[in-house]
């Protein structure tokens, strides 16, 4: 009796200090054994304690039967695919690319719904296109950054790897606010960054020993997840400077130049035409200056480029990732702990109805609760393992040290194994939470760009190790990725996304050659308009031209070059002039009279070229239509 009138004066408190919706609470009040435990829908969000799918007043009155009545715990938060900040409620891992604006062929700004050229990807942003994690980005407070559309956390600075010690902004303004001379500058920050430019083989070395923020599993980008935090609505730099930093062009006279090259770890496994093919002697970088996705010659004496260190966010444990006061980012003790406190009490009630009904902020994402204490043997958080053997433990100092070294003949992390003996130097790196695809490749190689196998190379040290085909991080690296639906469809099961099997033969003539080729409002219009008429391309509608982040998700960098996107596809069209270039639908940032394209054959690339010059050799360029799937 004492209990049910205890919980009668918390439930009116509650909701008074709510906004005053006593009389809707307790119209429903009596239905709440209904809702208890009944969603079973899977929990969308924090804060959807009864799983139903939603966040409403239900929500509230279970978690109020569960503190004061003995009701039903919250269920768990959801377990796979969340990320540290909410997950990736679109179905798509690709982020967006940043672009809001639409431009006409010109570059003159134009209405996204009724001006020139519909259809580009700034007039997408509010219509279901890539993932809508919100925040995408989280501040981690220790200099590290976590994407929640990826799973990727990332080094916030451009990487120390000379070991002066990166300056802060403010220590690198000479006091009246000008760059001193070991400072690179842009409009926006500066960074001391001179210095830290290095060959691709020290990059995947610094990368691999890096003992950052308490994790010491980092490891050098792939090319699919370094082009992932292009920012394509910026430009010097084309990256989210209130978060990251990034190396750019010096000032006239400084010396040396900050070239905003960085390293990504994956080989181009056949040299480009007319260069130096012994093998894979070039490595992919992303040139965060516009965003260009090149590549550069590995040779570790002429040859130097910035690095930036990634590495994959457990879906358990993420919450020790987020950091900060109550409603600011203070990770999650478990669902319905809403201002993130890591209590589960009155105050989180009050809180979600007061985001229910007050317009108060949203509850804190949705996170699991990572190993709190790693020398009490205790499995804090129920994921089977305790203290050391629990991956949240990994960087304290009182677990051992896993082997580092594969070649020193010296047992480092004191478990009677040594080098390729060592479970640590010879395994093969376990399944990857990130929500990105994979790239395709699965060979290693030395410097100079000679194959050797993967495994053996983290033993032997015959190749740097940390290479994208050791890791093969990302979506589907199994080769299920893609399901040829047999209509001229191909679905990407990673990204949600259907693409049109072929080359579009927009003239509707025989095969696909260089009349196939559009300018780049004409291929809007092809996606927008044609594809979409009549029914649509295989009695399917929603057909669109790709935004530069999804054209380049297909592009194949295993080395079958001659195909260049994954064999799900139709053999690439090549021009005359032998070019095979896609269309996208992003413009260029700083110069919207040129848009963005990807090149397929001879070795995927991403580039620009102007908007009304592109048939006209040496710019042709084809079309490769894509849809949400299903």
């Amino acid at each position: 009796m004492r209990r049910s009138l205890f919980f009668s004066v918390v439930v009116g408190a509650a909701v008074t200090l709510a906004g005053g919706v006593l009389e809707t609470f307790q119209e429903h009040a009596v239905h709440a054994d209904v809702a208890r435990g009944q969603g079973g829908g899977g929990v969308s969000q924090n804060g959807d304690v009864n799983g139903d799918g939603a966040r409403d007043l239900s929500d509230a009155i279970y978690l109020l039967a569960h503190l004061f009545q003995g009701g039903d715990a919250p269920l768990p938060c959801p377990g796979d695919g969340g990320g540290a900040g909410g997950g990736n409620p679109s179905g798509s891992p690709l982020p967006p690319t940043g672009q809001t604006l639409c431009y006409d062929e010109n570059g003159d700004t134009t209405d996204c719904m009724t001006g020139d050229c519909l259809g580009q990807d700034g007039g997408y942003v509010t219509q279901g296109v890539g993932c809508a994690a919100n925040p995408r980005f989280v501040d981690n407070l220790d200099g590290t950054i976590t994407d929640n559309c990826t799973n990727l956390m990332w080094q916030q600075d451009t990487a120390d790897t000379s070991g002066d010690g990166a300056m802060t902004p403010s220590e690198c303004n000479d006091g009246a606010g000008q760059p001193n001379d070991v400072c690179c500058t842009s409009v926006t920050f500066t960074l001391d960054v001179v210095g830290d430019d290095i060959p691709w083989s020290e990059a995947l070395d610094y990368c691999e020993n890096l003992s950052f923020a308490n994790h010491n599993d980092w490891r050098l980008p792939n090319i699919q997840e370094l082009q992932s935090i292009v920012d394509y609505s910026r430009q010097d730099p084309a990256i989210d400077t209130t978060l990251f930093s990034a190396a750019s062009p010096s000032p006239p006279g400084l010396e040396p130049a900050c070239r905003p090259y960085y390293w990504s770890s994956t080989s181009m496994e056949e040299a480009p035409t007319g260069q130096q093919n012994n093998g894979a002697p070039y490595a992919y970088h992303v040139d965060f200056s516009i965003g260009f996705v090149s590549y550069h010659y590995k040779d570790p004496h002429n040859i130097r480029l910035y690095v930036r260190a990634v590495r994959s966010v457990p879906a358990a444990g993420a919450g020790a990732e987020l950091l900060g006061d109550p409603g600011q980012g203070a990770g999650v003790a478990g669902n319905g702990d809403a201002n993130g406190d890591l209590a589960l009490d009155l105050s989180d009630a009050i809180y979600l109805l007061a985001f229910l009904f007050q317009g108060g902020p949203a509850p804190e994402p949705c996170v699991d609760q990572p190993e709190a204490d790693c020398g009490n043997m205790v499995d804090d958080d129920n994921d089977g393992d305790t203290d050391c053997a629990d991956s949240d433990c990994t960087g304290n100092m009182s677990c051992p040290e896993t082997e580092t070294i594969c070649d020193d003949n010296v047992d480092n992390d004191f478990d009677g194994e040594t080098d390729c003996a060592d479970s640590d130097c010879t395994a093969t790196h376990p399944e990857d939470p990130s929500l990105l695809p994979d790239t395709g490749q699965t060979s290693c190689f030395t410097s100079t760009g000679r194959y050797r196998d993967c495994i053996e190379s983290t033993c032997t040290g015959t190749a740097p190790p940390g290479q994208d085909g050791f890791y093969k991080t990302g979506c589907a690296s199994d080769g299920t990725r893609f399901t040829d639906n047999g209509d001229g469809t191909v679905t990407d099961n990673c990204t949600g996304l259907m693409w049109q099997q072929d080359t579009a033969n927009t003239n509707g003539i025989g095969g696909i050659d260089d009349d196939d080729t559009l300018l780049w409002c004409a291929a809007l219009t092809y996606c927008e308009g044609t594809l979409n008429a009549g029914g649509g391309f295989a009695g399917k509608t929603g057909w669109r031209l790709p935004n530069i982040r999804e054209i380049q998700s297909i592009a194949d960098y295993s080395g079958l070059q001659t195909r260049g996107t994954y064999p799900a596809f139709g053999e690439q069209s090549t021009h005359s002039d032998g070019s095979s270039w896609y269309w996208s639908s992003t413009s260029r940032a700083d110069a919207p009279s040129q848009a963005w394209r990807v090149k397929f054959t001879g070795a995927p690339s991403v580039s620009l070229t102007s908007k009304v010059t592109a048939t006209a050799p040496p710019n042709p360029t084809f079309v490769r239509a894509v849809r949400n799937a299903p």
